[in-house]
């Protein structure tokens, strides 16, 4: 089972800020998880090959051949913010 202490700790390390009902709902769901997996271990898997993909698709290569692309000014023409010659966007992972 479990507890409050081990969401907060999941949700610390995955950088993810739970409050409230969110620890609740997330506990509740990793339970649920934990519970599937724990039918699927019950699960006789000692014969079965391992399936790596179900496509029978093999890897694709192409001709490593340069193509005209966009100019520095042409790209920060049609940005909101940008300084210098990079864009600027928001960030995406919260620094600490």
């Amino acid at each position: 089972m479990l507890t409050k202490k081990s969401i907060e700790k999941i949700a610390e390390l995955s950088k993810i800020p739970l409050k409230g009902k969110e620890l609740s709902v997330l506990s509740a769901r990793l339970q649920k998880i934990i519970s599937f997996v724990e039918v699927l271990k019950k699960l006789k898997t000692q014969n079965i090959e391992p399936t790596y993909q179900v496509t029978g698709k093999e890897n694709e290569f192409r001709q490593d051949i340069s193509s005209k692309s966009l100019l520095v000014e042409e790209v920060l023409r049609n940005a909101k913010e940008h300084k210098g010659d990079y864009l600027l966007t928001k960030g995406v992972l919260d620094a600490k």
